[in-house]
């Protein structure tokens, strides 16, 4: 019998009515999620921590994780996100995030690594840490044509044009994937 006979039946499963079925199929199975109260901010039974819910400037919802210590200041990190989707659809130009070159790297080679070769992976890692992030320490919105410039004088005059180009190449993944997918650049 797979549960309790405990609302009076003989039968070997229970119906659809069994109340503590019923009372299986509101939970799942499994840990309750935090109430929804129209806040935008929940939890998530399969993933720890607070997660916030807001409609993007392209008037898509987008479910976030952040990194809030409890409830109370969950609310203080969604109205940043917030109101920078408001500034992005009044302006129609969305304002740059706080995120460092560093930790965008890093983020770039965890998506790397199951994307690539285990030698392709060692080069890129060792592109970033030895030499763009020395060079790019800041916010990745900082970064311009020029920087970009002087990242290339100076490498030439060390190294060959072969690894100048597959470090800008490098580069370039990096904030391509830091514009399209991530966001993290207007």
């Amino acid at each position: 019998m797979p549960f309790a006979v405990t609302t009076g039946h003989q039968r070997s499963y229970c119906s659809q009515y069994c109340g503590h079925l019923e009372s299986l199929r509101k939970t799942g199975g499994r840990r309750q999620n935090m109430p929804r109260n129209g806040d935008g901010i929940y939890t998530r039974s399969d993933w720890p921590g607070y997660w916030i819910s807001y409609k993007g400037a392209d008037g898509r919802r987008r479910q976030r994780k952040v990194e809030a210590p409890n409830r109370t200041k969950a609310p203080d990190l969604r109205s940043g996100y917030v109101s920078r989707e408001e500034t992005a659809k009044a302006h129609g130009v969305r304002p740059a995030g706080p995120d460092s070159f560093a930790n965008v790297a890093t983020q770039y080679l965890a998506h790397q690594k199951a994307r690539t070769g285990a030698a392709n992976y060692r080069r890129e890692h060792d592109i970033l840490h030895g030499h763009l992030i020395p060079f790019f320490a800041g916010e990745i919105r900082a970064i311009r044509k020029a920087t970009v410039q002087r990242y290339v004088t100076a490498r030439s005059a060390k190294v060959g044009p072969a690894s100048v180009t597959k470090e800008l190449n490098t580069l370039k993944h990096l904030l391509a994937l830091s514009v399209d997918v991530w966001e993290y650049i207007p």
